[in-house]
């Protein structure tokens, strides 16, 4: 008697367990769902964004709120800061470049970073700059890191003289060859790591700083880039580098309290954690677009269709609207898509 209650109890908690179990990954299944139909853009076409119009939200509440801009100086990264401007939102600009004289606004703070320097010292020139911006702001943390800095470069191109024509080289025309393959070396690396330090250093000093400057319920954004969730012949670098800021994204995303991952990974983000507290309000996203309507691309390819390129300030505005409303923000580690559609811009949860 005595066993066999024993054995219906645990089958009963079996039960129970397994129940559980079932709730939460179909709760989980229905989350993820919504959240996919609610990340098509507020300007997309498609019938079922208009009831997840992002844009027609008000914002949660009318706290006063302060942004870091990483690459405020270029063309995203000026079109996100002066639309915050305009809301109202103080913003922090970080950049290797000084402000454009015709941006219009003036920023709440600015931090001037080294060109082409290593990512020990962007990481601590990034974090003693934020510290000083926020002291003489008298502000207690950020509420946002926008990571709008970015730039593209193909691969360099090969050397005239390939290996398999060495043999039949003289001893001078040989010597040529080695210099030239060296000197090919060189830019094959250069690109790669100038790719490096344009796309992924800052998003990698930023991520250390959203773990230590940002308030409770704070976004952290990192643009990264539709082809590199494909293989990219003939940019290398460039693929490196936004590939490798896509996985920074869903890592600590995944690392933070609002991931939506499986359970063992979200068991490693509860250990990393329990050490850095302040991930555990904390929302990571990264945007992903094809073409940005920017000057520079503009001037590389004159002969593009513009009307095929996503405006940065599509991309400003869903960035607003995630910072404004918490609820309307993709789950942490996402990876969302935009891209032009009968001259809007559509934001698609792709991971």
């Amino acid at each position: 008697m005595i066993i066999r209650t024993i054995r219906s109890s645990r089958s009963t908690l079996n039960h129970i367990a397994t129940t559980r179990r079932v709730i939460h990954d179909s709760t989980l299944r229905m989350y993820r769902k919504a959240q996919k139909t609610r990340i098509l853009s507020p300007c997309s076409p498609y019938p079922s964004s208009q009831y997840f119009s992002t844009l027609e939200e008000d914002d949660d509440d009318d706290l006063p709120r302060t942004v870091l801009v990483l690459g405020s100086s270029g063309a995203l990264g000026s079109s996100v800061a002066s639309h915050l401007l305009q809301r109202g939102i103080s913003v922090i600009g970080a950049d290797v470049l000084e402000l454009p004289s015709d941006f219009g606004y003036e920023l709440n703070g600015f931090i001037t970073l080294q060109p082409n320097g290593d990512l020990k010292r962007l990481t601590k020139d990034l974090a003693r700059g934020i510290h000083l911006a926020l002291e003489s702001e008298k502000q207690g943390g950020l509420d946002a890191i926008i990571c709008a800095n970015g730039g593209w470069q193909g691969d360099p191109s090969p050397p005239s003289q390939q290996p398999s024509m060495r043999n039949s080289l003289d001893v001078a025309d040989a010597d040529e060859w080695q210099h030239e393959m060296e000197k090919s070396a060189l830019e094959y690396a250069s690109v790669v790591e100038s790719m490096m330090h344009m796309n992924l250093y800052p998003c990698v000093a930023a991520a250390f700083a959203a773990q230590h400057y940002l308030n409770p319920g704070s976004l952290m954004v990192a643009i990264g880039a539709t082809a590199a969730l494909s293989p990219t012949p003939g940019m290398l670098g460039y693929g490196l580098a936004k590939a490798a800021t896509h996985h920074l994204v869903r890592t600590l995303g995944a690392s933070t309290g609002k991931s939506l991952d499986n359970k063992s990974i979200r068991k490693a983000g509860r250990s990393v954690r329990r050490q850095l507290p302040a991930l555990d309000e904390l929302s990571v996203v990264g945007i992903l677009p094809t073409t940005i309507d920017t000057p520079m691309n503009r001037t590389n390819n004159p002969k593009a269709n513009f009307d095929e390129w996503t405006k940065p300030a599509d991309i400003a505005r869903e960035i607003r609207s995630w910072i404004e409303n918490a609820h309307l923000r993709p789950h942490s580690g996402s990876l969302v898509k935009v891209h032009p559609y009968d001259g809007k811009a559509v934001f698609e949860l792709v991971r």
